[in-house]
């Protein structure tokens, strides 16, 4: 195990203590009481810190800044930042496209937590959902995916990866919310987002305290290792499905031999046959499908 899997406590003084969560790790305890945690690090790391508490959390697979308060004073003045916004968050993630979003943006959406088969997740809806706001600022453009940094407005759940996928640009890796698959070959089993910076006006010693986790250096490694985008043309014979699974089995495209690191540019019904699509690149798919998109198809 090397050191990037373990904790490491970034500042600290009387009223809080910031650790750096490796990938991973999970923020609190699980019901699995031999699954290790950052809760668990912390207050076995210092016997002092027994009464710490977490102000937030991460997903089990994002690194970055957690904080802890140590004392009762200092967990009401986080909550109190947290829930009313005044807690400036970074964060950098490497998403799948080549030139990616515009250089810099603003998305705006309202998102509603769903969930299909016991599994959780953030849907981006039209009505009903609660306000979720992300800046977002292009970094780096790489092969196939680019390292954009993440200034989230507001504390929604999954917002970065939610918002980010819907918008065409989801994160490397995540196999929640985007294209991921073992055959793509990442070094690790994670989606590559990481928090960053936590910077805060804090009440009790009326400074400025900010706390920064710099951006891994394999996030750099796999933007210049790149991402190899894979294009086919399909003949869709009759009576086959223009997916890779069916619940309701039949026939499948996933019978025509394709890298499971593709998907389908539109579909064909199962009764109908002709030149499909198949592609890794998101941002291509996502601009092919597009009501705005100009494309024109013949039929016989």
């Amino acid at each position: 195990m090397n050191s990037s899997t373990y904790p490491k406590i970034l500042y600290h003084d009387e009223h809080y203590l910031a650790v750096e969560k490796p990938a991973g790790l999970s923020s609190h305890q699980t019901r699995d009481p031999k699954r290790p945690s950052l809760l668990t690090w912390v207050r076995e790391h210092d016997p002092k810190l027994a009464s710490a508490t977490m102000a937030h959390r991460l997903d089990v697979e994002t690194s970055g800044v957690i904080l802890f308060a140590k004392t009762r004073e200092a967990r009401q003045c986080l909550d109190r930042l947290f829930k009313q916004h005044l807690m400036q968050k970074t964060y950098y993630g490497l998403v799948y496209g080549s030139s990616g979003p515009e250089k810099s943006g603003k998305w705006h959406d309202y998102v509603n937590e769903s969930v299909h088969n016991k599994l959780s997740r953030m849907e981006i809806v039209t009505t009903g959902g609660d306000t979720a706001i992300t800046e977002y600022d292009v970094i780096e453009a790489g092969v196939g995916i680019s390292l954009l940094r993440f200034r989230p407005q507001t504390g929604r759940k999954h917002q970065i990866r939610a918002q980010a996928a819907f918008h065409g640009f989801p994160l490397v890796g995540d196999e929640l919310y985007g294209p991921f698959t073992k055959e793509q070959g990442l070094p690790t089993f994670r989606h590559w987002l990481h928090a960053a910076v936590l910077e805060f006006a804090d009440p009790l010693s009326l400074t400025s305290i900010k706390i920064e986790s710099p951006v891994p250096a394999d996030f750099y490694d796999l933007l210049r290792k790149g991402f190899q985008k894979k294009y086919f043309v399909l003949n869709k014979p009759y009576d086959v499905l223009s997916q890779f699974s069916s619940d309701e089995g039949g026939r499948t495209i996933a019978e025509m031999g394709f890298p499971q690191d593709v998907w389908p540019v539109g579909r064909l019904d199962k009764r109908s046959e002709g030149l499909l699509l198949l592609t890794n690149d998101r941002l291509w798919r996502h601009h092919i499908m597009s009501p705005d998109s100009h494309k024109s198809k013949i039929y016989w």
